[in-house]
């Protein structure tokens, strides 16, 4: 393959030394947005350099008949989103520089669309690998000839040499090893006399990260735990890299996959998963689900817990999620976050709340919930009588409260079983407590949030209780705390840290402040119901299981 513009550079017309005029702005304005077909790009090159390169174009027989008999090789794809090595490309800051800047795309870019039409006529890829290693040796040798050139013109040539070589391995990849091209940071070193640092380590990377999203969305059949892995990995890509905007956009379709194949919703085809009217039509529709979940809670500050909670949720399995509109989860959390804030406003305020609408929230609340908090919650169905209709999923409980009631029984009894290993009605403050007293104090403690019930639990002395008693560290009583109370063990850890007055916690999505004073006089006045009723029956037990 020839590579006409930058043999011009190096040796003819176009080279900075030469004096001839080009009206450089002008020329680089035509460049300013390249086709995507190779016909126009040919066409557009040998319109507007026609005068100072020899362009010698092989439309029709490259490959050249006889040369390559087609084999039976599925070609190499070319993704929507092609790789690029965005890195420490300067801002030309003048015509001569944009003039060079913007023809050296347009090269760049015919010679990957002509390997990629190599790859759909030839349909073997030996064949594509032997003219892929031609044209990377090619790169070579010109990065070699402009190696100790010090003008700016042919130190934009290198970075774009070494520009091409990288996109050209990242996009064929699937015939290459890696012995059949240089290492990035070798090839750094022989340029520059030095190892990439900073965001250049992760050039790339980046453009092979995106050729392998893409390759993974376009399958037929996806696994989920692989795109959470390639997530993982794209994430602290992005990091250092968070204005490549085309690794932002594969990112956030990989995002948004993960989001609708984990809530079991419909996934389109990944040209529509980019664009930003299908990303608002979903955004919309959880929007609405959403809100029906904030009819669970009959108060603001319980509407607010419960958004925080679905927040801490989508950020467990969301961790860095990309920051654009494009991104599903980014889009959800701010919209969770401004809900959050107005309910906080006034935390005291009431709702009502129809027993229809209350259900849909419940289920719809759980849709958010991740799978180790589904599992804890996941209630028996029953079993089926020979000839019975089988009742919908939807219609799986009678009403509201019958849902609620049994909920509450599973959460009563995952607490008592999860506790009573570490003897927790052996503390003094629930030995003080009758049966039914302790029955009512648990009940509080599983049905109101988690920033009610990491603070009760402080008062009554279990935090203490396991740390002096059984040697528990922090980690392993919050791990302990979040089984008993079905929550996310980030939930515990911010609820119990933030009761310290010095704490950097969010104090607006950990509400244990809110409740300190309030589990004091709860206690007490659970324990002084029924006092002269109940005599005697100070060290009567709860019935827990276990130990």
């Amino acid at each position: 393959m020839h590579f006409f513009v930058i043999n011009a550079i190096i040796y003819g017309d176009l080279n900075p030394l030469r004096k001839s005029y080009i009206a450089y702005d002008k020329k680089a304005a035509a460049f300013a947005v390249l086709p995507d077909s190779l016909n126009k790009v040919e066409a557009l090159l040998q319109r507007q350099l026609g005068g100072w390169v020899r362009f010698r174009f092989s439309n029709k027989g490259y490959p050249r008949k006889g040369g390559i008999v087609p084999g039976n090789d599925l070609p190499i794809v070319r993704y929507p989103f092609p790789p690029t090595v965005n890195w420490i490309f300067p801002a030309p800051d003048t015509p001569q520089l944009r003039f060079y800047d913007a023809v050296l795309k347009a090269e760049l870019l015919r010679v990957e669309l002509t390997l990629h039409r190599f790859s759909e006529r030839a349909r073997s890829d030996s064949a594509t690998r032997k003219e892929v290693r031609k044209v990377l040796k090619s790169v070579i040798s010109y990065l070699k000839k402009v190696a100790r050139c010090e003008d700016e013109i042919f130190n934009l040539l290198k970075l774009h040499l070494i520009r091409l070589y990288y996109e050209v391995v990242a996009a064929f990849g699937d015939v290459l090893e890696e012995e059949h091209y240089v290492s990035f940071d070798t090839l750094f070193f022989e340029c520059f006399n030095r190892y990439p640092q900073g965001a250049e380590q992760y050039a790339f990377p980046a453009a092979q990260y995106v050729c392998r999203v893409q390759k993974y969305l376009l399958s037929p059949s996806k696994e989920v735990e692989q795109g959470k892995e390639l997530l993982c990995g794209l994430y602290e890509v992005i990091a250092n890299m968070p204005h490549d905007e085309t690794l932002v956009a594969v990112t956030a379709a990989l995002e948004n996959f993960v989001f609708l194949a984990t809530r079991k919703l419909a996934v389109p085809t990944f040209e529509e998963v980019t664009t930003p009217e299908f990303v608002r039509k979903v955004v919309r529709q959880q929007k609405k689900n959403l809100r029906r979940c904030c009819e669970i809670e009959e108060t603001a500050i319980g509407r607010a817990i419960l958004l925080g909670e679905i927040v801490e949720e989508l950020l467990f399995d969301f961790p860095f999620r990309v920051d654009t509109d494009l991104s599903i989860v980014h889009r959800l959390i701010a919209f969770l976050e401004e809900e959050r804030q107005i309910y906080l406003k006034k935390p005291d305020a009431a709702f009502k709340c129809i027993a229809k609408k209350r259900q849909k929230g419940i289920e719809t609340f759980h849709a958010y919930v991740n799978r180790e908090n589904r599992a804890a919650n996941r209630l028996e169905e029953p079993s089926q009588e020979p000839g019975e209709e089988r009742v919908e999923e939807q219609t799986a409980f009678p009403s509201a409260e019958t849902y609620a009631m049994r909920l509450a029984v599973t959460k009563y009894k995952t607490f008592v079983d999860t506790v009573a290993f570490y003897r927790f009605n052996e503390m003094e403050k629930i030995k003080r407590l009758n049966a039914d007293q302790r029955v009512r104090l648990i009940d509080r403690i599983v049905e109101m949030p988690i920033g009610y019930a990491v603070p009760m639990l402080k008062y009554l002395g279990y935090f203490d209780w396991l740390k002096k008693k059984y040697a528990l560290s922090n980690t392993f009583t919050f791990k302990h705390l979040a089984k008993a109370l079905s929550a996310t063990e980030r939930t515990v850890k911010g609820n119990y840290y933030v009761m310290n007055p010095s704490s950097n916690e969010d104090a607006s999505r950990y509400n244990a402040r809110y409740f300190m004073e309030k589990v004091v006089k709860d206690y007490e006045d659970i324990a002084k119901e029924g006092e002269g009723e109940g005599e005697g029956n100070g060290n009567r037990c709860i019935p827990f299981s276990g130990r």
